[in-house]
């Protein structure tokens, strides 16, 4: 599964907030069988990259994706990351089946350890 934590300005309920999140991913602890796709702007780089470095050694794969400029506001921004994430995880991942992703908002809050291989087999059960 492909974990997608989009870390765009419009969607920061409070500074810090993403910060906050990898340090309870990295308590978690690692996700060797997934992969990672940290989609930013460019306001947000610095941000990005502390989250890439701490949480790269935790996953498979990690990748950081830019999404271009676009429209203001935190529905319009949040639409046009959507879209351009689906287009870029087609061309980035190509496997066989694709891969299921998580669009995992800065404000999710993952309890317990393993969590990425309980969300994907969840399906699985159903």
């Amino acid at each position: 599964m492909i974990l997608v934590i989009p870390i765009l300005k419009d969607s920061q309920k409070y500074p810090g907030q993403c910060s906050l999140l990898t340090q309870v991913l990295c308590k978690l602890g690692a996700n060797s069988l997934h992969r990672l796709a940290l989609l930013h702007e460019e306001s947000t780089a610095s941000e990005t990259m502390d989250a890439y470095d701490a949480l790269k050694p935790l996953f498979k794969e990690t990748n950081i994706l830019e999404i271009p400029p676009g429209k203001a506001g935190f529905i319009n921004r949040t639409n046009d990351a959507f879209r351009f994430l689906v287009t870029r995880l087609q061309s980035l991942y190509q496997t066989e089946p694709r891969e299921a992703f998580y669009w995992f908002e800065l404000d999710n809050a993952p309890l317990t350890p393993r969590w990425m291989d309980i969300l994907q087999c969840s399906p699985c059960r159903s």
